[in-house]
């Protein structure tokens, strides 16, 4: 697949390549991602428009670099506030009411700031990509496609792909809009950009899934000195390390609340390792689903909480690939088990569970602690037991339906 904008970021800049989010589902993640602390600590343990908030919205990167004068500016839609709150995240410029697309706004934006020694956070993002993915017939050839890990070779997985691919080209040129308005304005040497995703694709068993299919993200940054040349960075890093970061890198002491480290002094030396591993938690989706996982370089624990051993099929997105699945695989009756362990050199795509396995009962016994310790440092919810869901909101049940009625339920 040809990214040809992200790919010359990389090659300017420094590609991250062990990096990963906190919580494999939208306004979770993102929140971690600006909040930079886990979901159980900053509130947003599911989707904000279905009524998840953070605890304190003055606990993030917009906030907080209002209060050092910079210009905060969001040119896109956000998700850890619903819509008509959104002026509680605290961006000074709106450019919501502006008219052309998102990237002609940030493009526009940036160009006024050429000759400005104001400092400036703009906030990008993009639908891009989501489902539903656009109709690639004729576009791109899907039998020419290789379908993710998690999938078999079939037509159906194969089509779902090249959908994907023409979506993500998209992306790619709207991201080429903007990265070229900071060298039209004159401003590289002065200025930050950071690329990332909020959690896996949009496929089954990838997004809203604590395997490295889910949780696993880009990341690309660009700037003057350390992110700079075409570095390739293979430390541990996860996503709430990144604001701790930003503030390292232009000299903004790091907020107390912050549960990330910046991982400034491993870009240029990262076999000094910045992490022994990283953490991530599922809570809600559409339907709830509490899991907590533990990943090191080398292996990967995952914990189930609420008694079930399979999946959830209403957080996974509806799509080809789902389809294919429930109607030829029997999706509906393969099952999971409570606790899973991975050897990710031996098993990359965690297939295959070795938690019984009596070779690796002192790792297993190791990662079980150690996942016990950090719920236990962040007051994890779940040793309180079921988590607490949001008053006046219906999720769906395994089935999708609603609990109440029996009927399907559809957010849109």
């Amino acid at each position: 697949m040809e990214t040809p904008n992200l790919q010359q970021l990389s090659e300017e800049g420094v590609l991250f390549r062990n990096v990963f989010c906190a919580n494999p589902t939208c306004s979770p993640s993102r929140a971690c991602l600006q909040t930079g602390m886990y979901a159980n600590n900053n509130g947003m343990m599911g989707l904000a428009h279905l009524g998840w908030r953070l605890t304190d919205y003055n606990k993030t990167i917009i906030n907080q670099l209002n209060i050092h004068e910079y210009e905060t500016v969001l040119a896109s839609f956000q998700h850890i506030t619903q819509l008509d709150k959104k002026d509680e995240l605290g961006f000074k410029k709106d450019l919501a009411d502006d008219e052309g697309s998102t990237e002609d706004k940030a493009a526009e934006y940036i160009k006024s700031m050429a000759d400005s020694d104001t400092p400036f956070y703009l906030d990008v993002a993009f639908q891009e990509t989501h489902r539903e993915f656009p109709d690639s017939t004729g576009i791109i050839n899907p039998d020419h496609c290789l379908p993710a890990a998690p999938f078999p070779d079939t037509a159906e997985t194969r089509k779902d792909m090249a959908d994907f691919k023409l979506m993500a080209k998209e992306l790619d040129r709207k991201m080429g809009v903007v990265f070229q308005a900071v060298k039209d304005a004159g401003i590289e040497d002065k200025t930050l950009i950071l690329a990332t995703t909020d959690h896996g694709i949009a496929f089954p068993k990838m997004k809203c899934n604590l395997t490295d299919h889910g949780i696993g993200v880009f990341l690309i940054m660009k700037g003057p000195g350390v992110f700079s040349g075409g570095k390739c960075c293979d430390a541990l890093i996860s996503q709430i390390d990144i604001l701790p970061t930003i503030f390292d890198y232009v000299g903004l002491q790091r907020p107390n609340w912050v549960d990330g480290h910046s991982f400034l002094k491993s870009i240029d030396n990262d076999k000094k390792l910045h992490r022994d591993q990283i953490y991530a938690e599922l809570n809600f989706h559409v339907s709830e689903e509490p899991q907590r996982c533990v990943r090191s370089q080398r292996y990967k624990y995952i914990r189930r909480y609420d008694g079930r051993n399979h999946s959830v099929l209403p957080n996974c997105d509806d799509s080809i690939s789902k389809d294919f699945l429930l109607e030829k695989a029997d999706w509906r009756q393969f099952n999971f088990d409570v606790e899973q362990f991975y050897d990710l050199f031996h098993d990359p795509y965690e297939t295959n569970n070795i938690i019984d396995n009596d070779a690796y009962q002192t790792l297993i016994a190791d990662h079980r602690e150690q996942l016990d310790r950090w719920m236990q440092a962040n007051h994890d919810p779940l040793l309180s037991g079921p988590l607490k869901k949001v008053s006046g909101i219906t999720l769906m049940d395994v089935n999708g339906l609603s609990p109440s009625t029996g009927e399907r339920i559809v957010y849109e």
